[in-house]
């Protein structure tokens, strides 16, 4: 099977039988802060005021954004472990 690449902004993805590969070019600490700080801003959209907007999406639409912000959290939590040294 054939392997397909592609590469934006210091992120790169392989494909090879059926098997997908992320590569952030980046340092740990720094992309654990990036994908808290997403985490925390996504989240923060769907509570208090801003939330207003949230709970009036559709059904389909507040669980894909949720899962949006699962997918961030496990990100989170791989990269502390990462970070700590398996110590998070």
């Amino acid at each position: 099977m054939a392997t397909r690449q592609a590469s934006i902004k210091g992120l790169e993805v392989t494909e090879t039988s059926g098997k997908t590969s992320f590569i952030h070019h980046a340092d740990a600490v720094d992309l654990l802060t990036q994908k808290a700080a997403q985490l925390r801003a996504l989240l923060k959209m769907t509570t208090g005021h801003e939330g207003d907007v949230f709970r009036a999406m559709s059904h389909d639409v507040q669980d894909t954004i949720m899962w949006i912000a699962d997918n961030l959290a496990d990100e989170v939590s791989l990269l502390s472990t990462v970070v700590t040294g398996g110590e998070a």
